[in-house]
Parts: C-alpha cells; structure tokens; sequence
C-alpha cells in the first residue's frame, strides 16, 4: 500500500474511531453530501470537500496535503449549540490523539440557526512525506 493509500486508510479508521466511541454516529465512515436533509439519524458525520495539494520540496520529494471537513449533526430537544459543540470537542479530540500527521485548522457549530438541529464542522489537515 502506497502512502496516499495509507493516509486515506487512516482517516477512514479515525471516522471508525469516532465511530465506535459515539456508537450513535449513523453515517460514520462513509462520504455524504453533509446536508441536513441528507442526513435520517442522529447524531451523523459526513466528510466534505476533500482536496490534495503537492508540494514538491526537491530530490523527487514531495509532501501531499489533504484538506477536509468532517461536518457532525445532532438533533435535540434542549440545547442544540451545546449538544453540537459537545461532538465537535469530541472529534477534535480524537484528531489531536492521532499519531499520524493530522491537524485540526477550524472548528464552528452553526450557533443554533438550525434549531432543533445543531451543526459542527470542523477543517482539517493531513500531511504526507513522500520521499
């Protein structure tokens, strides 16, 4: 398995992880469009917008930089903005816990606009050296 291989590996096994320590999470793993009416059980993750840059950094080498979003959704009848910013911490968390090379740039929730829903998303980075 290749490098690339083995990084798109890896966030696959970290929406697992998520997965299995949120056993509620219904769409874990898979890629979805990660809109609301997209989305039939609560709490839900999808990934989003992912995207590859190459910076070729000489002697044939090269590290590519994968961009994404991992956007959460809960549904709850009290307080929304919490229950969201609760699943975004704990995703943040499991990111921060990786050994691998993946970062956490932004986290948001939708601050409640979608009541009784709530929504986190939170960008991230993964970097791979390729030598």
């Amino acid at each position: 398995m290749d490098r690339t291989a083995q990084l798109i590996y890896i966030i696959v096994m970290l929406i697992k992880l998520i997965n299995d320590l949120e056993s509620a999470l219904s769409t874990a793993g898979s890629i979805s469009t990660g809109f609301i009416n997209d989305v039939n059980s609560f709490p839900s993750i999808a990934i989003l917008r992912p995207s590859i840059t190459r910076q070729h950094i000489g002697d044939s080498a090269r590290y590519d930089s994968y961009r994404f979003i991992i956007r959460g959704y809960v549904q709850t009848d009290e307080n929304a903005i919490s229950e969201a910013d609760e699943l975004a911490r704990t995703i943040e968390s499991i990111i921060q816990s990786m050994q691998y090379d993946i970062r956490v740039l932004s986290l948001e929730t939708d601050e409640g606009l979608l009541e009784p829903y709530g929504m986190c998303d939170i960008e991230c980075i993964a970097r791979i050296l390729h030598e």
